[in-house]
């Protein structure tokens, strides 16, 4: 059995400490980005707006969902690739803008590939851009623009102060196969289906916990674990809905224990899901497993 609090002790405290403020830089860098989560002014359900149609403010045009596919129609008087702005009296260029950058004059209909193909596309007029995603089979219009009043008013992430304690030593056990995972999300009535590849397990507080893990891809050839949880200060000091970390497995797996290897799980840098900055998100939500049942007084606040 792990020690209470097992930390990894390579780096001094204050070297742990440098690294967390720099990777709190950088998140909340990232956060403020041009088009990044705070920039979203809206998202529109297609099939919820009486049908299968709607008008964005901003963009003059009509969206229409058709046979599975999402179409973009300019208004007939700004079909020579003029549009109006969000104030309605400022002509903007409408511009189709696909996954490699590479940008064309809307003329005429055309059809934006959605968030779920290899050409994601937006349509963008002035500053505001629009961009079809799909979820469980229904399909959004996420609006962007770099004046929200999200990104305009952040102030940055209240967080705990850095604790050396909560950077945990865990183990990850792999599963045989990889299991399509279906968690909520903060949609009502959509669910998102995640691959879990295995579980942690630590100690916190002389407790054991076991927190299924998802696939967060390779980096530098070394596998990474993200992990949605939930604890006890949910909706009191922290989001309501949960927090994200990510997790390195160790690179030295040597087979043996089943191909189980070590995993630093280090709470300081547990964060915020994008919801909890916007409501235009649909954010997967922990599932009923993943609850660590001690307080986790680490990371971002809310």
């Amino acid at each position: 059995m792990m020690t209470d609090h097992t930390t990894i002790t390579q780096h001094d405290e204050s070297i742990e400490r440098a690294d967390w403020l720099a990777w709190r830089r950088q998140r909340e860098e990232g956060l403020c980005v041009p088009y990044g989560w705070l920039s979203q002014t809206g998202l529109y359900w297609l099939q919820a707006l009486g049908g299968f149609r709607a008008v964005i403010p901003g963009i003059s045009g009509e969206w229409l969902l058709q046979d599975g596919e999402v179409m973009f129609t300019p208004q007939p008087s700004v079909e020579s690739g003029r549009g109006a702005d969000s104030a309605g009296d400022q002509p903007n260029a409408l511009t189709l803008v696909d996954a490699r950058g590479d940008r064309a004059p809307i003329t005429g209909p055309v059809r934006v590939p959605s968030d779920a193909t290899a050409n994601g596309s937006y349509v963008e007029a002035g500053q505001i851009r629009a961009a079809v995603i799909e979820r469980g089979g229904r399909f959004g219009i996420r609006v962007r623009d770099p004046e929200s009043p999200f990104r305009r008013d952040f102030a940055g992430i209240p967080v705990y102060d850095f604790d050396p304690a909560w950077r945990i030593e865990g183990r990850f056990e792999p599963y045989d196969e990889s299991q399509d995972t279906v968690v909520s999300t903060r949609v009502e009535w959509l669910t998102s289906t995640l691959e879990a590849i295995g579980v942690v397990r630590f100690e916190t507080q002389g407790v054991e916990q076991r927190l299924i893990a998802f696939d967060g891809g390779v980096k530098d050839g070394v596998r990474e674990l993200f992990i949605i949880f939930r604890d006890p200060t949910n909706g009191d000091t922290t989001y309501g809905s949960g927090r994200f970390l990510n997790a390195t497995v160790a690179a030295d797996t040597d087979g043996a224990d089943g191909g189980a290897s070590d995993v630093l799980l280090d709470f300081n840098r547990a964060f915020n899901p994008p919801c909890a900055f916007s409501p235009y998100c649909t954010c997967p939500l922990a599932p009923a497993e993943n609850t660590v049942t001690v307080p986790v007084t680490a990371g971002e606040r809310h």
